[in-house]
């Protein structure tokens, strides 16, 4: 369940998209046209490479508009000490 939201670049309008669903998807309607940052807050636990991206809503592209974060899930680094060694 990632949080998502909308940055509407000329006026810094911050909407509040929802979480992803257990499939890891999300559908908003309603924005109006122009260029948005879509911001994803990272779950705890995963990684991704880039947290923001760029879509530009217009009259020919409204309903179209796909943004697809990848999530890794993160792998705890395990540490391991000997301490039967003896120098």
């Amino acid at each position: 369940d990632a949080a998502v939201n909308a940055k509407h670049t000329a006026s810094g309008t911050v909407t509040e998209l929802g979480k992803t669903d257990q499939n890891g998807k999300l559908i908003k309607e309603g924005l109006s046209y122009g260029e948005y940052q879509i911001i994803q807050t990272v779950p705890s636990g995963y990684i991704c490479d880039s947290s923001t991206l760029t879509v530009n809503l217009n009259t020919q592209n409204n309903s179209l508009n796909k943004v697809s974060f990848s999530n890794q899930k993160q792998i705890p680094l395990v540490s391991s000490k000997d301490d039967n060694t003896s120098n």
